[in-house]
């Protein structure tokens, strides 16, 4: 779809995300959009408008209506031939994920330095290859994660269950819950389990170091800061204030996750009489919820293991890691070959950038500054966010009632503000915002539905959550106290 065809259909708008635009090309590159294609049979072309705002860029995603009607039919054709098709789709993502984490070329910052220009191209292609392998099953849930809210609601209702009552929510969030601990539960357990041991004399400095080591990466995103020693000693610290038998009761109830989550599923199908159809829409909402959220781990792993190489790019090509960013994959690679002068290139994203793709959704097109510009200018006007809700009240993606100060998160660089107790409020979430949501005692974001970042971290960390929150990030402020009251969809200023 030429740049100019975008004005004459019509368009939905996914979200806006502080990334720039090489982190762009994670989920929405034309090697994803191929392997989009190879998984699930068509491709999937991402309009992306970058912007520069207050120093910090964003990335506006979008996707023609047409895209959705076509998902849908695909996955209701498929269903209809096969009631477990979907299961059968999404199981691939963890052989998928077994692969990665065997085979991902893994290198320190004092080896990288020894390699030659085309080794350093091919460890950083290899390790792109598999992130853009991954991001698919991200991206499925990502843009079809509204398609199972009907018919969930549906079989729910039909079991005498009100809509949005605490019963509804109750049986909603067991029978989606994923049959597998996922990897932020599997931290949390880390840490509940070294706390533990070091109030029974266990050195703090070593447990800190070895969670580093071992979950360090998960915060990473595109081009996040880890986790160090230091975060952990920390975050020990404040645990061991606890009573040691809570902490306990914690890590116990984590350590037998699968067999509860397995035990209450059962309860819930035998109350409601759930037959193995009207299960099964239930155990396919929580591998798109699960594969979705654990592809954006396996993001932030190779992502991780990608810095020390952008760091020795930059090194050798006289760039800020700013610069390196603003480039496309492509790009980056030319120029570490000696084939393209980036000047020309920043000088023109300074502003604003760009790209669409064609019908097919495979081949791109990057826009010059004033076609971006123009079209960034025309979406705003004319393109509303996909499910937006215009009720004045949210969707309850985990359920509570709590009372904090707001705290407005913009993106990452503004995780700092969040402490203990307080609102976060955002437009969306990634897992490069899990130091705030660490400490969040509520989320609140513009968009999303139930298997959005923030809706599934909420629901691990049993804090209440809303999504859908039309410009609740211009609505509210820091500093304002702020009733969530998320079974309700209500967020409300109280002072």
């Amino acid at each position: 779809m030429p740049y100019e065809n975008y004005y004459k259909v019509k368009m939905k708008k996914m979200g806006k995300w502080s990334v720039y635009p090489l982190d762009t090309e994670v989920w929405h590159g034309s090697e994803s959009a191929r392997y989009f294609k190879k998984t699930f049979g068509f491709g999937k072309g991402t309009l992306i408008i970058d912007t520069v705002e207050n120093n910090s860029v964003y990335q506006h995603a979008y996707f023609p209506e047409w895209f959705f009607d076509k998902l849908n039919k695909y996955i209701q054709n498929g269903i209809k031939n096969d009631y477990k098709f979907i299961e059968k789709k999404l199981l691939k993502f963890y052989n998928l994920r077994v692969q990665l984490l065997k085979s991902l070329p893994k290198v320190g910052v004092a080896q990288v330095a020894k390699l030659s220009t085309l080794e350093l191209i091919k460890m950083y292609q290899t390790n792109r290859d598999w992130v853009h392998r991954a991001t698919v099953f991200d991206q499925i849930g990502w843009i079809a994660e509204d398609y199972w809210n009907l018919p969930m609601r549906e079989i729910l209702v039909s079991k005498g269950l009100v809509d949005n009552s605490p019963e509804y929510f109750q049986a909603l969030f067991i029978l989606t819950k994923p049959d597998e601990i996922s990897t932020t539960l599997k931290e949390k357990r880390a840490v509940l389990g070294e706390v533990i041991k070091i109030k029974s004399g266990y050195e703090l400095k070593i447990s800190a170091m070895w969670l580093a080591k071992n979950f360090g990466w998960m915060p990473v995103a595109a081009y996040g800061e880890p986790w160090g020693a230091k975060h952990y000693e920390e975050e020990l610290r404040e645990l061991q204030k606890q009573d040691v038998g809570e902490l306990s009761c914690q890590f116990n109830e984590l350590k037998k996750y699968t067999r509860v989550r397995r035990s209450d599923i059962a309860v819930i199908v035998k109350k409601y009489n759930l037959s193995v159809r009207e299960l099964q829409v239930f155990v396919d909402f929580s591998l798109v919820l699960d594969a979705r959220n654990e592809a954006e781990y396996l993001m932030s792993y190779c992502s991780y293991h990608v810095l020390p190489l952008y760091k020795e790019m930059c090194k050798r090509l006289f760039l800020s890691t700013k610069q390196l960013r603003t480039l496309y994959e492509d790009e980056v690679v030319a120029v570490l070959r000696g084939q393209l002068n980036p000047t020309k290139i920043l000088h023109e994203r300074r502003e604003i950038s760009g790209y669409g793709y064609d019908k097919a959704m495979l081949k791109r097109y990057l826009f010059a500054t004033p076609e971006a510009k123009k079209l960034f200018a025309y979406l705003e006007k004319t393109t509303g966010y996909i499910g937006e809700n215009n009720s004045g009240k949210g969707i309850c993606a985990s359920v509570g009632r709590t009372v904090g100060q707001a705290k407005i998160v913009a993106g990452p660089q503004d995780n700092y503000k969040v402490k203990k107790g307080d609102i976060m409020i955002s437009v969306v979430t990634m897992v490069d915002y899990l130091p705030a949501m660490k400490n969040a005692g509520a989320i609140v974001t513009e968009v999303g539905s139930l298997t959005c970042h923030a809706a599934v971290v909420s629901r691990e960390f049993g804090v209440p959550c809303v999504v859908s929150f039309k410009n609740a990030t211009k609505i509210f402020k820091d500093g304002d106290m702020v009733e969530v009251d998320a079974d309700k969809g209500v967020v409300r200023k109280i002072k």
